[in-house]
């Protein structure tokens, strides 16, 4: 007769107890993981920041001033109309060809008018990885909504958008709908609207700008040149707010440019707030200074610390600025 031997195995208690530990452990790795993520997430942005502000510190070296700031929102950038403030395209259109996208910059090229309106819409719709901050969302093709008619562009059914602007001015917000021109011509005549305002905005990078350092009497390492905006947080993909609807190569617009006056806000349902700097991250939104480089601020920075910051002019005191 053959001894009885004990059937082998785990109680009911024992797999309880072991799959609560497995739960506990998994609670104490999860955070871990999601904080490791977004470390690489917020390196990846600093990066898109650093290569930004790069090639705009080399296309000053090569212009002898910082990007132009465009004519407005109702014009593309025109590949035939130079690099200064006969550009009506912005900053982002500008710097291309310190992007390695000098063949993007060239779309239209030496085209009619009634040409470049054709090609300029598949401009809207070309895509830089380096405009989008991957904690916030994917560079590819968005929706487009917007109906207006444009002044060089038709209109195209999807469009890229960015999450970066760069810095207008620190003191209040200036009104909306500033005037453009209706044509080439006009842009680059004597069109009234550029005198009236050109002294109103003090950043680097406004309406129908062309700063140059010697205008930056703060230092480059005080003033802002870039930063990330502030979006709202359940519209990052439909084109709705209106710093959110256009592609990154129009000329000036909220789009694009932001403003030092108001507080940074992290991202979040809060409605149509536009200027404003901020992020997706939380507890810092990244910012470059004029010199190239790029520090992570906290969103409770000081207020006047803020606007002078983004002043090039604003006897800056940066004392507890950053983090």
């Amino acid at each position: 007769m053959k001894n009885a031997c004990p059937t082998s195995g785990f109680t009911l208690v024992e797999l309880l107890v072991v799959i609560a530990i497995i739960g506990v452990l998994v609670g104490l790795l999860l955070p871990a993981v999601q904080a490791a993520r977004e470390a690489a997430r917020r390196a990846q942005c600093q990066n898109n920041l650093k290569q930004l502000s790069l090639a705009c510190v080399t296309f000053e070296n090569a212009h002898r001033a910082l990007p132009p700031g465009g004519w407005g929102w109702h014009w593309m950038g025109d590949p035939d109309q130079g690099y200064d403030k006969n550009q009506p395209g912005g900053w982002v259109y500008s710097v291309l060809p310190y992007l390695e996208g000098a063949n993007v910059r060239s779309i239209a090229a030496g085209l009619t008018a009634a040409q470049k309106k054709s090609a300029l819409t598949l401009l809207a719709e070309t895509a830089i990885p380096t405009m989008n901050c991957p904690t916030r969302r994917p560079s590819m093709l968005y929706p487009y909504y917007y109906n207006d008619k444009y002044r060089n562009m038709n209109l195209p059914k999807v469009a890229v958008r960015g999450d970066y602007g760069a810095c207008m001015t620190g003191k209040v917000l200036p009104q909306d709908g500033l005037p453009e021109p209706n044509t080439i011509a006009q842009g680059m005549s004597n069109f009234a609207a550029w005198k009236q305002w050109d002294n109103y905005f003090d950043g680097v990078v406004h309406y129908h700008s062309q700063v140059e350092l010697r205008q930056i009497t703060d230092g480059l390492s005080k003033t802002y040149l870039l930063g990330e905006k502030f979006l709202e947080s359940d519209h990052y993909e439909d084109g709705i707010p209106s710093n959110d609807d256009q592609s990154y190569y129009i000329g000036f617009d909220r789009d694009t440019i932001i403003s030092s006056y108001d507080p940074p806000l992290r991202d979040a349902p809060l409605g149509d707030i536009p200027f404003r700097f901020g992020s997706a991250h939380p507890v810092v939104f990244h910012v470059a200074y004029c010199d190239g480089s790029v520090h992570p601020m906290s969103f409770q920075i000081d207020r006047d610390v803020h606007r002078s910051l983004g002043s090039r002019s604003g006897a800056d005191v940066t004392s507890e600025a950053g983090l």
